[in-house]
């Protein structure tokens, strides 16, 4: 099994990416993650990102491929923070679903300590749908008025067939959902 990110991102193709982080480092993202992801052929790539995090990137001056190269979300809590930190992976050879304490940063992805599983749809499929119910619960709880193409990531059964995606990037959710944190 991978021993960290990397190696997951370069063990195989992938199709479409999805990230959830507190805090974030566009620099670190846009010169390492989506090195990685490009050089495995992912050509739609998300972040959702904590709303303060999400601030906090934009200063960076050496990030330029936002809103071009990937998308990133930021989600605004009233009490609280948004905090999980997951990376689900969709590729012709099978997804993969990466759950771990590291943040989307140079810190979080090799200088600090971090715990992260990698889990496959064949040998965690509750997990699967946990986390497909979970984008289903964010959707509903951050509908609003920004305009985007943000696609849904529903649950779905392990896949029988290679080109299945285990939770449906096609379905019904544009990036509206998550307005009005800009």
């Amino acid at each position: 099994m991978a021993e960290s990110l990397a190696e997951v991102l370069q063990c195989r193709p992938w199709n479409r990416a999805l990230f959830t982080t507190y805090s974030l480092s566009l620099t670190f993202f846009e010169s390492v993650i989506l090195r990685l992801l490009r050089q495995s052929g992912c050509r739609e790539i998300w972040v959702v990102a904590d709303a303060q995090g999400y601030q906090s990137s934009l200063m960076e001056r050496r990030s330029h491929g936002v809103g071009q190269e990937y998308h990133l979300v930021p989600i605004a809590l009233p009490h609280g923070v948004f905090h999980p930190k997951c990376c689900y992976l969709e590729g012709p050879d099978g997804d993969l679903l990466a759950v771990g304490s590291g943040n989307l940063t140079f810190g979080g992805f090799g200088r600090n300590l971090e715990v992260m599983d990698v889990l496959s749809p064949e040998s965690s499929p509750d997990c699967f749908r946990e986390f497909g119910a979970f984008l289903n619960a964010l959707r509903r709880r951050f509908r609003g008025g920004h305009d985007g193409e943000w696609k849904a990531w529903h649950p779905a059964r392990p896949r029988a067939q290679p080109h299945q995606p285990t939770i449906d990037l096609r379905a019904g959710l544009g990036a509206s959902d998550f307005g009005g944190f800009l």
